[in-house]
């Protein structure tokens, strides 16, 4: 290989369930070219006891790309490095290549419903969920357990990309 990348989503989010280092690619041996595609850290700020390990890591790489202008300035404060604001990778399919992948789900689901697709679902999200599903009667189904949150709706945890397709495309309602 030439070159090891990382990418993209919210991979360099430290606020979600845990900082994950391997998406630093702190593994990577060190004369190994380091880069990344589309990455976003999801967030305004890197909390003060992570700034180290991004400032670490970040500095290795030799490409950086981000979604987010914010990204960019992040990287910018962490590094001293200039990065590139890049297209979400998902939006420069069209939506038939989508469909075509949401067709190999083997998910059969009957009827409307809501779909939550939210890995850090707040508690106002959840809420939202909650007042959709009363007023027009709909189950809810989400991708992530509302985390320190009860929740009567479904909950697909091990859904695969095909999955997540389907749901998206057959919600009535997608939060």
């Amino acid at each position: 290989f030439d070159k090891i990348i990382v990418g993209s989503d919210c991979v360099w989010n430290g606020e979600a369930f845990t900082l994950e280092t391997a998406y630093l690619l702190d593994f990577v041996e060190e004369d190994v070219k380091k880069g990344n595609f589309a990455s976003s850290f999801a967030c305004d700020m890197i909390p003060d006891g992570q700034k180290e390990i991004f400032k670490k890591y970040l500095s290795k790489f030799k490409t950086l790309s981000v979604r987010e202008d914010r990204g960019k300035e992040l990287i910018k404060e962490l590094t001293g490095k200039e990065a590139t604001v890049v297209l979400d990778p998902t939006l420069v399919r069209d939506q038939f290549f989508w469909s075509e992948i949401a067709a190999e789900s083997k998910l059969q689901i009957k009827g409307d419903y809501i779909f939550v697709a939210e890995y850090a679902i707040s508690a106002a999200l959840l809420r939202d969920a909650e007042k959709l599903a009363r007023r027009y009667n709909l189950p809810i189904y989400f991708l992530y357990p509302p985390k320190g949150k009860k929740s009567k709706g479904k909950i697909f945890f091990k859904a695969s990309p095909q999955d997540v397709l389907y749901l998206i495309q057959n919600a009535k309602f997608v939060l």
